[in-house]
């Protein structure tokens, strides 16, 4: 689904899961003269109908949800 879609360049790192089905990317976030890695992932998982959305920014605890027809889902 994600193959050949990612951008290229702005200095972050974006890789396709081994099935095919997510991506996952490290992106930096200037802030002043320091910055953190936003850490993002989104993968699809068709035999559960759902879709798994996972943040982290920096070294803080990330938020997981989960799409569902039923609704969405904070993990």
């Amino acid at each position: 689904m994600f193959k050949d879609a990612i951008a290229k360049g702005f200095g972050h790192i974006c890789y396709v899961h081994e099935n095919c089905l997510g991506l996952s990317c490290n992106i930096p976030v200037p802030l002043g003269p320091t910055s953190k890695v936003l850490h993002a992932s989104v993968a699809l998982v068709p035999s559960e109908l759902k879709i798994e959305i996972s943040v982290r920014f920096g070294q803080d605890i990330g938020k997981n949800y989960t799409i569902q027809p039923n609704g969405i889902f904070m993990i």
